[in-house]
């Protein structure tokens, strides 16, 4: 399987900015704003898929749009995951950055 244009520009950041966030970040917060990106993605992609399949399929617009939204979601959904295990990995194998994480960022 190969990943489509707008898979590997999905994909690749999103793992980049999940490690970051959930690194930084707390993991109760880190999953409030890996959530709400996620809801904004998805009504974000579908509503350019609908638009996008009513000029060819107007009577599938919906479906449409929802299928490829929902595949996009979940390789966004991948790559937040994928980002999350390497930020607790590197949390896990260095722990003075969790003290100094906590000192310098505070919410």
């Amino acid at each position: 399987m190969k990943l489509d244009l707008v898979e590997r520009r999905t994909l690749y950041p999103v793992i980049i900015i999940s490690f970051f966030v959930f690194l930084f970040l707390s993991l109760d917060l880190g999953m409030r704003i890996f959530f709400l990106s996620l809801i904004v993605y998805f009504f974000t992609l579908f509503s350019l898929c609908t638009y996008w399949a009513n000029e060819w399929h107007p009577e599938r617009k919906f479906i449409i749009g929802f299928l490829v939204s929902f595949l996009h979601t979940f390789i966004f959904m991948v790559g937040s995951l994928i980002g999350l295990v390497l930020s607790q990995i590197t949390l896990k194998f260095f722990p003075p950055l969790i003290d100094y994480f906590r000192e310098v960022f505070r919410f």
